[in-house]
């Protein structure tokens, strides 16, 4: 299948960043400003969801679940159910962040399928705190500090310390970066 995936190599876009939409409103995303502005207003459109979606009645079950599946199961909630509608809702956010990654890139390869990207992911999700948006935001800042600030440093012996700060938040900061500050806060 290498005549249609372009195999090790990628597949690599014909036209980039093609306008997106249906005439008479479609966006020209060619230059590198409204590519920009057009993520910005997809990334203000999908948090904007995810935090009504949150404090609604079928995020509070995702929370129920979350915290305690067995307890949630007790208390009448279809938990199998609930997951399915978790990764539904999922699905088309993480199509979107693909796309947006595809389209800055100009390439699709091979990497962005490698285990390693999962678990990159995790590790923001813990370091930052899985229990809340602004977790993500500063796992994201935290990867980013210590991929591109120390990596440029210390090369890639910029996943070592990563690794001791991941073992520091699991075993004195459960709750990650965003519960430690929501703690200060109400301090």
């Amino acid at each position: 299948l290498q005549w249609l995936t372009g195999g090790q190599d990628g597949l690599p876009h014909a036209v980039v960043r093609p306008p997106i939409g249906i005439e008479p409103v479609s966006v020209c995303l060619n230059s590198s400003i409204r590519f920009y502005l057009f993520s910005v207003v997809l990334f203000i459109i999908w948090i904007y969801f995810m935090k009504n979606l949150l404090d609604s009645q079928l995020g509070k079950s995702f929370l129920a679940i979350r915290e305690n599946e067995d307890r949630a199961k007790a208390l009448g909630y279809d938990t199998t159910r609930i997951k399915i509608y978790m990764f539904t809702i999922s699905a088309p956010m993480t199509g979107t962040a693909g796309m947006l990654w595809s389209l800055n890139l100009g390439f699709s390869g091979i990497n962005e399928l490698h285990w390693a990207l999962s678990g990159d992911l995790l590790i923001i999700a813990i370091v930052g705190g899985a229990y809340s948006l602004l977790g993500s935001f500063i796992g994201s800042y935290i990867y980013l500090g210590f991929r591109y600030g120390l990596g440029s440093i210390i090369g890639e012996w910029w996943r070592l310390f990563l690794g001791i700060l991941l073992i520091i938040t699991v075993m004195y900061f459960p709750r990650g970066a965003a519960g430690n500050c929501e703690d200060l806060i109400q301090k």
